[in-house]
C-alpha cells in the first residue's frame, strides 16, 4: 500500500493525520536527512504527495512531529523538531549539508561521509582522528592535518576511490511551523530563536493560557554528540504562545514555569488524579512533571478521531485525538476545555458525528 516506506530512510517520527480533510487518515513521515514526507491516503494505496505539497526542500535531522490546528482554519497544521543551528553545521537549500555514504573501504559495513559549505566549497566536517578511525587507509594518503584541511568533499571521495556511492541532504536545521493551505499544500516557517538553540525533541500542543488558541511546549538538547564538538545542551524547555494566526511568542521560563534543562526526549499530557500532568523524560535523569490547570476535560471513546471546538468570538478548532504522536509519546485521549470554549462536536472514524457537547452549532 506504500512501498516507498521500505527505503524512505532513517525515520525518527511519524503521524497519521488527516491533513485534507476527506475524513481517510493520511501518514506524514520524518527523519534524519529526510524531506518531511507526505502520503496521501487514495482508500487502497498511499500516494506521495511532498515534492507537489511544498515539503520538496524540506530535508533535515527532524526528530518530531507534532500537530495542531494552530492557525483555527479548521484542518490540521503541524511542528516539527530539528537539530536547530547552534551547532558547527550550516544547510539551506542551496547549500545543503551533503551525507555520501558506502562502504568505503569494503570492510562490510557503510560509513558516512558528511561536510558542509564554506563559500562555494563543500568541506568534510569531521576532524582526521575520527574519520581516520572510521576509515584507517587514510592515515596512509593523508599525512598530516594542514593537508586534510585542504581537502574538499569530492577529493576526500576521490581518494577512497569508492564512486558507487549514494547521496543524502539536510538543507535546513529549523524547528519549524508548518501550516496547512488546504489541498494537500503546506508552507514552513522556522519557530522563533528560542526553539533554535539546541535539537528539539518532545513537542506538546495546548491552549495553556485559555484564550481558545493553541500554544506550544517544547523541550530537547543531544549529550550524545562526537566529543570535539561537544553537547548540544542550550535547550531549558520553551514556551511559545500562539496568537490562532499561526504566529507564536516566546515566554520565560519564570513566566510560565516550564524549565527542562536536561538532556530531554519525551513530553505528554496524562490525568492524574491531581488533574493533569505534563511528564517530560530525560536520558539519564528523572521525569520532570508539571501540573496543568484547566476548568474541565473531555474523555474520548476509542472509535472517536477528531473533534471540532467551536470557540467564542466566533472561532473553530479542529482537534485530532491521535495514538501516539512527537517523540516516542502518548498522551491521554482527551482533550482540555476552558472558558473560550462554545460546543465542541466530535467524530467517530467513519466521519459520523458521535456527539455534542454544550450549545449546538
Amino acid at each position: 500500500m506504500a512501498p516507498e516506506l521500505q527505503t524512505i530512510g532513517m525515520v525518527t517520527a511519524a503521524l497519521w493525520t488527516d491533513f485534507d480533510n476527506d475524513e481517510h487518515p493520511d501518514l506524514l513521515v520524518t527523519g534524519e536527512a529526510m524531506q518531511i514526507k507526505a502520503f496521501k491516503n487514495t482508500q487502497g494505496s498511499f500516494q506521495d504527495i511532498t515534492d507537489e505539497s511544498g515539503l520538496r526542500d524540506s530535508d533535515g535531522f527532524w526528530n518530531s512531529l507534532v500537530s495542531g490546528d494552530f492557525d483555527n482554519d479548521g484542518d490540521i497544521d503541524y511542528v516539527a523538531g530539528n537539530l536547530g543551528v547552534n551547532g558547527p553545521m550550516k544547510a539551506s537549500a542551496k547549500k545543503p549539508v551533503v551525507i555520501n555514504y558506502a562502504d568505503f573501504d569494503n570492510n562490510g559495513s557503510v560509513e558516512p561521509l558528511i561536510g558542509y559549505y564554506e563559500g562555494e566549497v563543500n568541506y568534510p566536517i569531521p576532524a582526521l582522528d575520527i574519520l581516520a578511525s572510521q576509515l584507517p587507509a587514510l592515515k596512509k594518503k593523508i599525512l598530516q592535518h594542514k593537508e586534510y584541511a585542504t581537502y574538499s568533499m569530492n577529493d576526500l571521495v576521490g581518494i577512497t576511490g569508492t564512486s558507487n556511492y549514494k547521496t543524502v541532504y539536510c538543507k535546513m536545521l529549523e524547528s519549524s511551523f508548518i501550516r496547512n493551505n488546504g489541498g494537500g499544500k503546506f508552507e514552513i516557517t522556522p519557530l522563533p530563536q528560542q526553539a533554535q538553540l539546541a535539537p528539539v525533541f518532545g513537542l506538546l500542543a495546548e491552549d495553556i493560557n485559555g484564550d481558545g488558541n493553541l500554544d506550544l511546549l517544547g523541550v530537547g538538547n543531544s549529550y550524545s554528540q562526537e566529543i570535539v564538538y561537544g553537547r548540544f545542551d542550550a535547550l531549558q524547555g520553551v514556551t511559545f504562545l500562539g496568537d490562532g494566526k499561526g504566529n507564536f511568542r516566546f515566554v520565560g521560563s519564570k513566566t510560565s514555569g516550564f524549565f527542562v534543562d536536561g538532556d530531554a526526549k519525551g513530553i505528554a499530557r496524562i490525568e492524574t488524579v491531581k488533574g493533569s500532568q505534563i511528564i517530560v523524560t530525560q536520558n539519564n535523569d528523572s521525569l520532570k512533571s508539571f501540573i496543568m490547570k484547566h476548568p474541565g476535560l473531555i474523555e474520548t471513546e476509542q472509535s472517536e478521531m477528531y473533534a471540532t471546538v467551536y470557540l467564542k468570538g466566533p472561532r473553530l478548532r479542529k482537534v485530532e485525538l491521535n495514538y501516539g504522536a512527537t517523540y516516542l509519546s502518548q498522551s491521554s485521549r482527551t482533550f482540555l476545555i476552558n472558558d473560550a470554549v462554545d460546543s465542541i462536536r466530535i467524530f467517530d472514524n467513519k466521519g459520523k458525528l458521535s456527539r455534542t457537547i454544550g450549545q449546538s452549532q
